[in-house]
């Protein structure tokens, strides 16, 4: 099975750093955790760590990671001129930079959306691309003008339920740009109780038209009373490993 990458999404001041990266060192193959962090206004919050706790957890280097922009000001940040560069330079420490802009509600035009990508595309980042209702045509627009060169910088994550934690009632296949297929992640509604048939169903989506790698996200089913939940990290990273072997 080509999933390569479960995406652990929301650590936050309540769990200890090593501890991820002792799960990093014992799941190597046939799938790889990545750990996505939140990044906003909320810092400090459940799901959202804080600037000292992502100091920490950077400091270990772990190979996989990502950052998840989230909320109204980093993206207002990164509109501004006089704010990007500070910024861009903090989010480029990562692997992935996820842009959950618009996902439950329209609050940046369609053109300001359009910049956001393409400053932080320019700025050499590797980006994903929450696909939803809500961005759908500003991300085809995107890859419009994008150059195929450059695709390989681009993933899109499937989530039509804009971070709720709801399954599809259908897992889409991967998209392609033209004929260059896009390296796509699914969300939505997945933890360790309903992952096994889950995996089946995204398989059969995913794999439809060619065998290719994706990934899955998963950040409400690996809590329990809105802790994340190192165990049930623990079971997910079991079952995608038996999965994909």
């Amino acid at each position: 099975m080509p999933l390569n990458i479960v995406s652990i999404t929301g650590a936050d001041d309540r769990v200890l750093p090593s501890e991820l990266a002792a799960l990093s060192a014992r799941y190597t193959s046939p799938i790889t955790p990545e750990w996505a962090i939140l990044y906003g206004e909320k810092e400090g919050t459940p799901r959202n760590p804080s600037a000292a706790w992502r100091e920490a957890f950077l400091a270990l280097g772990l190979p996989f990671t990502a950052v998840h922009l989230c909320g109204i000001q980093v993206f207002r940040e990164i509109l501004d001129p006089r704010t990007a560069p500070a910024r861009i330079a903090d989010i480029s420490r990562y692997r992935r930079v996820q842009l959950n802009i618009n996902a439950r509600r329209r609050d940046f035009t369609e053109d300001e959306v359009l910049t956001v990508y393409r400053t932080l595309h320019q700025a050499g980042l590797h980006l994903i691309l929450q696909y939803h209702p809500g961005s759908r045509q500003s991300i085809q627009k995107f890859f419009a003008e994008v150059d195929a060169g450059s695709l390989s910088r681009i993933d899109l994550l499937y989530d039509e339920s804009k971070g709720t934690g709801q399954s599809p009632e259908q897992w889409p296949p991967i998209s392609t740009v033209g004929q260059i297929p896009l390296h796509c992640g699914y969300a939505g509604g997945l933890g360790p109780d309903v992952l096994e048939v889950e995996l089946a169903r995204i398989h059969e989506s995913a794999t439809a038209w060619r065998d290719l790698p994706y990934w899955i996200d998963m950040e409400s089913g690996v809590r329990s009373n809105n802790h994340f939940d190192l165990a049930k990290v623990r079971a997910v990273l079991d079952i995608a490993s038996g999965a994909a072997n």
